[in-house]
């Protein structure tokens, strides 16, 4: 207990456990202290910490019986959407007057020949899922799951309406369209239900240690845990050692993170090394560590891991590149890895299929939302005295400035009153920079100018920026000319792209999120785009306005 209240205090004021000085001087007293910081790292590390054998003895996951149970939930995915769909197409043509069209909604569940069809269309779906993309073996991402399921379930209703068309079945459109409509919805709805009740079983989930240097194992860690579905339950942490280990600042970071966490913290000892030969936990090497000599020990456990071993996963240093549609190569009796990164917005095929989208989208969006567009503006007018629109420039495509339409929000004469902030009130205008040029309690906000605010409803004349070309409908939040310089040398990045209505800064967070949070998420989404990313965030977006995150 001593040893516990002594490192909470030394986590808050000890310098080992802050962030290492840029330019340190090295003294002799300078290293006997952080000599000394290490050995009391290392004491509280062994006083709390179990031993490595009994952290590799934590209970393993029964990963055939959650497997069976994964497969059992498509299969009811698959049968519950034959009932739904039979009922559903039934049903709608009884109400539209086509009693003929009842027996054929109803075919399904008594046609012998339309059964045996779908029997090995599902199956075979079932099979692609397990032999080819490996989905109740292989943990991956959500949406990158959701992605696959989609392509298979797109390819099976293709196949499906081949066959019955093949086949000279009398299948009704509305069938096979319901049908297989309901088994993406029931695979996906009952893949989420299982696998979270199987994590709190403690089914599912799969312990892994996490190997490498210091601070790159946080983000690893902080990735791992953005996807709780794919089951990886860290258990430890691993650090090499060298001889001069104990003096540099990445030891006492990997102390820190696995303090933080509530994760114990073990040196590369040669009693650990044969217990992670042998163990059954998965194994994460975090590459890209600052002292090389430690990354050479790291890699020759790696190659000897990887030959005793099913499995180790690599988590390599690719920060700033596009990752998504990475493709790999490697050559015949050579050990290089040759990666191949693609900026898939420089494609012609890639803009086309954007700018489509978006102009479908804004069009259709327009002409259902016209009559609450009309109410908003008007309610604004009723307010207050002026414009219903709020005009701005913005920096668009190529660095060319463009102007930019919103609801207005705020009292019409909201711009000089900011001037007028920056000249008298200092600290309010502090308080606006750094909280993304907003204000909490903003005192030009209307009544009604909050209640857009709140649900985004103020941003929706953007949809006529999307229409005319100045914006796409997700992308990169558009930028003030006053924000150039805080975006630094990133501009050349932002500039690639059409700025967004909704882009990852919105569902990440938006006005609770700081600028530098938000260039990052701007390089990462243009370096990695896809189409798949786009609907993925629109997805996003309509949960995070209905739950108001981050609005004000």
């Amino acid at each position: 207990m001593e040893i516990r209240l002594f490192l909470r205090s030394r986590s808050r004021t000890s310098p080992a456990l802050a962030p290492q000085a840029a330019n340190p001087q090295p003294t002799q007293a300078h290293d006997v202290k952080r000599h000394s910081d290490f050995q009391v790292l290392s004491a509280a590390s062994s006083h709390f910490s179990p031993s490595f054998d009994r952290v590799l003895q934590a209970k393993q996951t029964n990963l055939i019986l959650a497997k069976l149970i994964q497969i059992g939930s498509d299969v009811l995915a698959l049968v519950l959407a034959l009932l739904l769909s039979s009922l559903f197409s039934a049903q709608v043509a009884a109400l539209i007057g086509m009693p003929w069209a009842v027996e054929s909604g109803l075919q399904g569940l008594t046609d012998t020949k339309r059964l045996v069809v779908l029997v090995a269309v599902c199956v075979t779906a079932i099979g692609w899922f397990w032999a080819v993309l490996h989905h109740y073996t292989v943990r991956r991402p959500f949406w990158d799951e959701v992605r696959e399921v989609a392509v298979v379930v797109v390819a099976a209703f293709f196949a499906d309406a081949t066959v019955a068309f093949l086949s000279g079945q009398d299948v009704s459109r509305l069938s096979l369209v319901s049908y297989w409509g309901s088994v993406l919805v029931l695979l996906l709805a009952l893949r989420y239900l299982t696998k979270t009740f199987l994590i709190r079983l403690d089914l599912f989930s799969q312990p892994c240690i996490f190997l490498g240097q210091g601070s790159e194992i946080k983000e690893a860690l902080l990735a791992f845990a953005s996807e709780p579905l794919m089951g990886f339950k860290p258990i430890a942490l691993v650090h090499p050692v060298s001889a001069n280990s104990e003096y540099g600042g990445y030891v006492s970071s990997i102390y820190q993170i696995g303090y933080e966490l509530g994760l114990p913290v073990y040196a590369l000892t040669a009693q650990v090394r044969q217990s992670l030969n042998s163990s059954k936990a998965k194994l994460v090497f975090v590459m890209g560590g600052a002292d090389q000599q430690l990354e050479e020990e790291l890699n020759r456990l790696r190659q000897l891991l990887s030959l005793a071993r099913e499995d180790v996963y690599l988590v390599p240093p690719l920060m700033g590149l596009p990752l998504h549609g990475m493709q790999s190569f490697n050559f015949f009796s050579h050990e290089v890895l040759l990666l191949r990164a693609t900026s898939k917005l420089k494609n012609r095929s890639s803009r086309f299929l954007k700018r489509a989208f978006d102009v479908v989208a804004s069009t259709s969006a327009l002409l259902i939302l016209s009559p609450l567009l009309l109410y908003v503006a008007w309610r604004i007018r009723k307010e207050s005295l002026g414009s219903a629109f709020f005009k701005q420039r913005r920096i668009g495509l190529n660095g060319k400035e463009f102007e930019i339409y919103k609801f207005r929000s705020m009292v019409v004469n909201a711009e000089r009153i900011l001037q007028e902030w920056r000249a008298v009130d200092a600290e309010l205008w502090r308080e606006y920079v750094r909280n993304n040029f907003k204000l909490v309690n903003d005192p030009r906000i209307t009544s009604i100018g909050r209640l857009i605010r709140r649900t985004s409803i103020d941003e929706l004349p953007q949809l006529i920026n999307v229409l005319k070309g100045d914006m796409s409908l997700v992308g990169p939040r558009p930028l003030l000319t006053s924000e150039l310089g805080a975006y630094g040398s990133s501009i050349d990045v932002y500039t690639n792209v059409r700025p967004g209505i909704s882009g990852l800064w919105q569902i990440s967070g938006r006005s609770t999120t700081t600028f530098d949070t938000r260039i990052a998420l701007d390089r990462w989404y243009i370096r990695n785009w896809s189409f798949w990313h786009d609907i993925v965030i629109l997805f996003k977006t309509v949960k995070v306005v209905f739950r108001s995150e981050g609005a004000y």
